[in-house]
């Protein structure tokens, strides 16, 4: 791996966690309604300037974060599938970098 796809790897890294933080802390001091708690977000931080990838990313960072002190059964009807998928496709991203998921 050279140093180009080594600082990718680590902007993808910090971009999943740092959207798990934020819908974590969301969550507990922002909002319990998803969407307010996103829209809110996108709008306070440099989600603009991040690429295709790094955004994707965040956001599922986000949604797992913004779940993650409920049961997967507690999760809103409408949120539900977006929550379950999202922990399948990176699930283990987030445990990688020692996130405690689920």
């Amino acid at each position: 791996m050279n140093i180009d796809q080594r600082y990718i790897g680590q902007r993808y890294d910090l971009a999943i966690n740092r959207g798990h933080s934020a819908g974590n802390y969301a969550n507990a001091y922002v909002s319990t309604d998803l969407d307010d708690a996103w829209e809110r977000h996108v709008a306070s931080s440099d989600f603009e300037q991040l690429d295709t990838v790094e955004r994707s990313l965040v956001r599922a960072g986000f949604v797992i974060g913004f779940f993650s002190s409920y049961e997967s059964h507690e999760v809103p009807g409408e949120h539900a599938e977006e929550h379950e998928a999202t922990l399948i496709e990176h699930g283990d991203h987030l445990r990688a970098l020692g996130v405690a998921v689920e």
